[in-house]
């Protein structure tokens, strides 16, 4: 708790807010309760968040932080709570000065569940949280007899499969998180719009794969495209090969990978398959830097691939990301305006310089679930609603889950670069290498 009040003195002091205060008041929920503080909304946001206060019949006097203070999303959740302060701090708007406070979930659903519980009877107008999928599940779902709904407005920071199974009022209950569905989805509709009708994908085995590949599929047949074939690989393995030869319909791959020398003057005829307009593919940094130099080795340098932010550490690193070239990603602009920060984004990165570059999308969710707060209400009666956030373009459906919509960038030279500011057109592939790549 001592750090966190240091921390946020700290981001009072370097913003200059005159008249921020910091009061203590302790939770009994949580070990690392939260400081009082009074804050608003980053400066590109500002209208729309002081015209959603000032729409508010009764803005929330008290906001309850509902995340683990420990356990594996124990990081994760002091990055969205670290983020979620430094929005209230910066704020432009002082008329509306909620109490913050925090409560510990815990690692347990039941514990969770009575913590939810606290914070509603201690009075809180609005529960943010919690952060596991399986929480937020118990949370819509019941969780126990306890709980027959959720009985004040609940910002929940990660999404479930059917919010309609809610047994309270599900206008209570909204959803916002960083989906790896909605960056699926976005992979489909770019590819579409640039003229493609017929897709390959590669994807990781288990649940997060199948997840982003269905959300993929889904979209793009929606559209009118077709996905032709589909092949999973082990993303604990090193073979990346024998997967993507399937997929890729490649032969006689063993004779060209044993030959040293090949006579330029005989052009090789390509030898995959040749009904694709597009690759998708998800995967995360490690296993992108293997495939990409697959697929260039097996014939497949030219055909355009769409991937998900996982692919970019968010840290510029040209060397190891030359492996990337060509794959073209989405992210947030919290990520990729990260050349030109705003200030919010420069304070954070000076008071927490390791952790903010480690957890840098996690600090972007809660600078916006913070700005979202007054907005919710809004944003659920009118669909043409958006907030442009940290964390993309958003958005609420007719379920109140909140979509983002992102930016793109290309991997050039190993450095991601945003797609509406490439004056040329994409590089012609690279050289084919004349060796299976190494793991």
């Amino acid at each position: 708790m001592t750090r966190v009040l240091a921390s946020l003195m700290l981001l009072c002091a370097g913003f200059s807010l005159a008249g921020c205060a910091i009061a203590m008041e302790e939770s009994g929920m949580a070990a690392d309760s939260a400081p009082v503080v009074s804050v608003g909304s980053t400066a590109d946001v500002a209208e729309r968040v002081n015209s959603g206060v000032a729409r508010l019949a009764e803005a929330p006097a008290r906001i309850a932080l509902l995340l683990p203070a420990s356990g594996p999303l124990a990081k994760a959740a002091e990055a969205v709570r670290d983020g979620f302060f430094a929005a209230y701090f910066y704020r432009l708007n002082k008329t509306w000065q909620p109490v913050i406070q925090v409560y510990d979930s815990g690692t347990r659903t039941d514990t969770m569940l009575t913590a939810y519980r606290q914070a509603v009877a201690d009075g809180a107008g609005i529960v943010v949280g919690p952060l596991d999928r399986d929480d937020v599940k118990a949370l819509a779902h019941g969780g126990d007899e306890s709980i027959q709904s959720v009985t004040v407005p609940t910002l929940a920071l990660n999404y479930v499969d059917n919010a309609n199974g809610l047994t309270g009022a599900p206008g209570h209950l909204y959803q916002f998180g960083l989906a790896p569905e909605d960056e699926a989805r976005a992979a489909a509709e770019r590819a579409w719009l640039e003229g493609r009708r017929n897709a390959i994908a590669f994807v990781q085995k288990g649940d997060w794969g199948d997840r982003v590949l269905h959300a993929f599929k889904t979209r793009f047949e929606a559209l009118g495209g077709t996905v032709i074939d589909t092949q999973s690989y082990d993303p604990a393995s090193s073979d990346f090969a024998t997967p993507l030869r399937k997929l890729l319909g490649v032969t006689e791959t063993k004779t060209r990978a044993r030959t040293t020398k090949i006579d330029p003057a005989i052009p090789e005829p390509p030898k995959r398959r040749q009904d694709m307009d597009f690759i998708f593919l998800s995967a995360f940094t490690q296993q992108a830097r293997q495939i990409r130099p697959h697929l260039l080795f097996y014939y497949a340098g030219d055909v355009p691939v769409y991937t998900t932010s996982h692919v970019y550490t968010g840290k510029l690193d040209r060397n190891a990301d030359a492996d990337l070239n060509g794959l073209m990603f989405s992210d947030m602009p919290w990520v990729l305006d990260a050349e030109s920060p705003q200030p919010l984004q420069r304070a954070i990165t000076r008071l927490w310089p390791q952790s903010a570059e480690q957890f840098k999308r996690l600090y972007a969710l809660g600078v916006d679930a913070y700005n979202l707060i007054p907005l919710l209400s809004r944003m659920s009666a009118d669909p043409g609603e958006r907030m442009a956030g940290e964390t993309g373009n958003l958005r609420m459906d007719e379920a109140q889950r909140i979509h983002r919509e992102l930016r793109w960038a290309r991997f050039v030279e190993g450095e991601p670069l945003l797609l509406e500011r490439l004056a040329e057109p994409v590089a012609p592939p690279e050289p084919v290498p004349q060796t299976v790549p190494s793991p």
